[in-house]
């Protein structure tokens, strides 16, 4: 079996992060156009209908566009389990679904130029599907497709660039013609630091180089569109569906008579020459770098006397944010330091040529808070010893929301004043008792008011229709709010004086295509950032005079401004990140624009919405396909084959899976269900298992020839309380018959019970973590009228940082009573979908030693490992009856699930597991030593 499809699903799904949000037993339901069926949950209802309006139509506008209409209807599961905007599809021939997040983006995004947030996400992940799922006009691939998951294998930056392309060409607006897009895209080509072709379709050590696959690979599109024509690129996808097989160069080459690589090429050359024509045009910058940082940085915030700036620092490659409070005051001790290091060099080597001076010296950090989850937003001065900020954290069901934290160094230190509100963009009073948040949730967004003593919200501007909000701010010295609105395509600036609402005349400069981080300097004028054809810029507006200023130059891609009386602080991006700039507050670029005046702003009219019924979702649409595994160790040879089947919710999951071992040490039949409709999981299995193990060598126990078969029972909950502990709960009952051909005794009853309690936890500070486990099963049973008693227990920790992990466990499972020979532990085996974790047979797997390796009924086992990312190096030691030690070395790389969300919307992957790995095995009493091993294992358990 080929992994390129499963790893393809990886880079296509846009998000695989945290835990899920609406869970399978929530009240879903079902509404059913005539080409969707749309899942939801009751709190997105009206979205789910609002959608529905126009979906019919989008969609057969998106297969117009591309060439290809869809065949069967389309499954879209709505949650927002992250509060961010993003979305993903599963192009699959004949089975296509697409996951919606209502969350829309903010004004500073670079989704920002758009309609409306639906019809956006809509037509780019509709885009996929009717660009990917098309079926081959090969009978063979054809079959194939039908039985197992199938879709078009184009590269990722051909994939997301098509779909930004169709988003972009359904209303004119979308990412391709997003100021701030353009204008970084002009930055990288400045710099000569476009991505090469083999970067295109993502690179991690580039600064925004996962997004050039949507930015670059949309703009080299549409180059290609204007070159060779509008039918050029469905042309392509045709080709590659054809009855002769062709790879996607190919079918490229053939429409366009040179390669993708060569043609990307010219672009580039095109796209750095204009872009260097249009910087000779522009005047120079005359900011100067003061904080220089080559990453991701939020808007700076300077306390009330300018003494100080906080900001958020985004380390490279991670999520994971530093909140740091800097001294605004210059920092001579650092070049004083730097000079002295040239002054030494060069006294012991005169000869030898001093390095050039760096352009600054940062700031030392007078305070830095390390994020303890996930994402932070941006802080703010409530007082000038006080921040307040947002932070994501997880509630009880792992749902991620954003809520107000306050911040003071040295004092009461961290305090949280919300709990799953949803709250960003604060902006406080200058009286520090109340503040103004931006509040999403379930797709609608609103302005409140927080009293931040007792945490009760007030609600002060609700979003009609279509509209987004951002930037809530009080206006200094009034009783007036401004706030960002997009409406009708347009981002607009609002005053706001108790519902009595003013739109400023900003659209007259750029169409409302990017305006964002406003920030008052005074009653009279405020900051902006504002695009326009030539680039990003910082602007001061002064209301006083209904005049536009621009402060910084193009030639940086200047935005989130903030000052002082005199100085003037940006965050400039480039191709190395983003780094802080200062300049004089008194620069002023070209001649000022006079708007004109402030319009009155109309309510706008309710959004129309389908006013069909919704069905319960029951057990929801199903899909299934074909499942192959393997296991290849030294000591097994087997091979997998089965269906599963479920729905894009995840309330009922089944399976049916074959493994055969040509050598017949254990082969079988299991058919699992997993149904999570009801708070309390339901486990159903069915199972036919034989081991024959003569002949296996290294085995203690190479007499054994049996044939099990039975039905096994579970039950399981699950309740997350805190960062710091999940507990699970699971029970269940197994009846089994075991035929044992070596004694020629067949129909031997075994009945057996468990109950198994897990907790686990985890702390973050900064790149710093750490996580425990604690485990604990008891099971009794009766085998051939003899009882037994297990009791197994399991504690493990790791303490990481970064991607970097240090574990330890130990483990230890012992089994009491009158136990009968098919009920001691058996060390040693693969894993396989076969071993599910309930089989009452005593076996313990490691792939690096036989089956049966060792054998008693007292097992210990103490472990250590250092892993990065998935990859694990580990040492094992293990100890049957107080006999002697049996020592295992290893590395394994091992990935479990395609990430949650991606689980639950593929139900033909879902229980994936796979384990590569070699190791080294000691004395197990038969063989001294058992020696080197390696193993592939592929394998489904639900």
């Amino acid at each position: 079996m080929s992994l390129k499809p499963i790893l393809s699903l990886l880079i296509l799904a846009l998000l695989a992060l945290p835990a899920l949000a609406e869970h399978p037993s929530d009240d879903w339901r079902t509404l059913e156009t005539d080409l969707y069926r749309i899942h939801f949950t009751p709190e997105y209802e009206l979205w789910a209908r609002q959608l529905a309006v126009e979906a019919d139509t989008i969609q057969r506008h998106v297969g117009n566009q591309i060439g290809h209409q869809l065949g069967e209807k389309v499954d879209i599961v709505i949650r927002d389990p992250l509060n961010v905007a993003n979305g993903f599809a599963l192009p699959l021939v004949g089975r296509s679904r697409t996951v919606f997040y209502t969350t829309a983006p903010l004004s500073d995004s670079v989704l920002s130029y758009l309609d409306d947030w639906r019809t956006l996400l809509l037509v780019h992940e509709q885009a996929h599907l009717n660009h990917l799922s098309r079926p081959s006009r090969s009978s063979l691939t054809q079959l194939w497709q039908a039985l197992y998951i199938g879709f078009l294998e184009v590269p990722r930056w051909a994939a997301e660039g098509y779909a930004t392309v169709i988003e972009h060409q359904h209303n004119g607006k979308g990412r391709p013609a997003n100021h701030l897009v353009n204008a970084i895209l002009r930055q990288w080509a400045r710099e000569g630091a476009l991505p090469n072709y083999q970067q295109l379709s993502g690179d991690d050590d580039a600064y925004l180089g996962m997004s050039m696959a949507y930015l670059m690979g949309s703009s080299y599109l549409l180059w290609l569109q204007s070159e060779y024509g509008t039918d050029s690129l469905p042309a392509v996808w045709t080709r590659m569906a054809a009855k002769q097989g062709r790879d996607f160069e190919q079918a490229f080459k053939g429409v366009f008579g040179q390669t993708p690589q060569r043609l990307y090429r010219r672009f580039v050359a095109e796209t750095t020459y204009q872009a260097l024509a249009a910087e000779a045009r522009m005047s120079d910058p005359q900011a100067s770098l003061w904080l220089e940082h080559r990453w991701g940085l939020s808007r700076p915030a300077l306390s009330a006397d300018g003494s100080k700036l906080a900001l958020l620092l985004k380390d490279k490659n991670s999520d994971r944010q530093r909140l740091v409070i800097y001294p605004t005051a210059d920092n001579p001790k650092a070049r004083q330091q730097w000079q002295q290091r040239q002054q030494a060099r060069l006294k012991k080597d005169p000869e030898d040529i001093a390095d050039i001076e760096p352009r600054v010296f940062n700031p030392e950090p007078l305070h830095q808070l390390p994020t303890r989850s996930w994402r932070m937003t941006a802080p703010r001065w409530l007082d000038p010893d006080t921040l307040i900020f947002s932070q994501a954290q997880q509630d009880d069901g792992g749902n991620w929301h954003f809520d107000l934290f306050t911040w003071q160094p040295g004092g009461n230190g961290v305090r949280r004043l919300t709990r799953n509100q949803n709250l960003v963009r604060v902006a406080p009073h200058e009286d520090g008792k109340r503040a103004l948040a931006l509040q999403r949730q379930y797709g609608h967004n609103r302005i409140v008011e927080i009293d931040l003593a007792s945490g009760t919200l007030t609600p002060v501007v609700e979003a009609q229709g279509n509209d987004l909000l951002d930037f809530p701010a009080y206006r200094p010295d009034s009783q007036q709010i401004s706030f960002l609105r997009h409406r009708h395509g347009h981002w607009q600036l609002i005053l706001d004086s108790e519902g009595d609402q003013q739109q400023l005349g900003l659209n007259q400069v750029n169409q409302g295509n990017f305006i964002s981080y406003p920030q008052w300097l005074d009653a009279r004028s405020l900051l902006l950032t504002l695009g326009q054809a030539d680039g990003i810029a910082n602007y001061r507006l002064d209301l006083q005079h209904n005049r536009l200023e621009r402060l910084t130059s193009h030639k940086l891609l200047a935005t989130a401004a903030t000052a002082d009386d005199q100085r003037l602080y940006f965050v400039a991006t480039d191709s190395q990140g983003q780094s802080l700039y200062r300049q004089p507050l008194s620069h002023q670029v070209g001649s000022a624009i006079t708007l004109a005046a402030p319009t009155q702003v109309a309510d706008t009219t309710p959004l129309p919405h389908l006013n069909r019924e919704a069905l319960p979702y029951g057990t929801g649409p199903h899909y299934l396909a074909l499942a192959f595994g393997a296991n290849l160790s030294p000591w097994q040879q087997g091979l997998e084959v089965g269906l599963k089947g479920g729905d894009p919710v995840n309330r009922l999951r089944w399976q049916l899976m074959a493994h055969w071992d040509p050598s017949g040490h254990q082969q079988g039949l299991l058919t699992s269900l997993r149904w999570q409709g009801w708070p309390i999981q339901v486990h159903g299995d069915l199972y036919y298992l034989q081991q024959d193990l003569q002949g296996l060598d290294g085995s203690n126990a190479p007499e054994l020839d049996e044939r099990r078969s039975g039905a096994h029972l579970g039950l399981a909950w699950q309740r997350r309380w805190s960062d710091w502990l999940s507990l699970q709960l699971s029970t269940g009952a197994t009846l089994s018959q075991i035929d044992d051909r070596a004694l020629s005794r067949n129909g031997i009853d075994q009945r057996s019970a468990y109950a198994d309690v897990t907790a686990n936890g985890h702390w973050q500070r900064g790149r710093w973590n750490a996580h425990y486990h604690l485990g604990g099963r008891a099971s009794s049973g009766e085998t051939d009228q003899q009882q037994w008693h297990r009791y197994d227990s399991t504690v493990s920790a790791a303490l990481g940082f970064g991607d970097w992990r240090l574990s330890g466990g130990y483990q230890r499972l012992n089994l009491l009573g009158n136990p009968s020979d098919y009920d001691r532990l058996r060390l040693g085996g693969s894993d396989t979908s076969l071993t599910p974790s309930w089989l009452p047979w005593g076996q313990h797997t490691n792939a690096a030693l036989p089956l049966s390796a060792l054998v008693g009924q007292e097992l210990q086992q103490w472990q250590a490992g250092v892993s990065y990312q998935a990859v694990r190096t580990f040492y094992q030691r293990y100890q049957m009856d107080k006999g002697s030690s049996l020592p295992v070395y290893g590395i394994e790389f091992q990935l479990q699930g395609l990430g949650p969300e991606l689980d639950d919307a593929l139900p033909e992957l879902d229980g994936l597991n796979l384990r590569l790995g070699a190791g080294w095995a000691g004395d197990n009493g038969v063989d001294d030593p058992l020696g080197w091993s390696g193993w592939i294992n592929l394998f489904y358990q639900l």
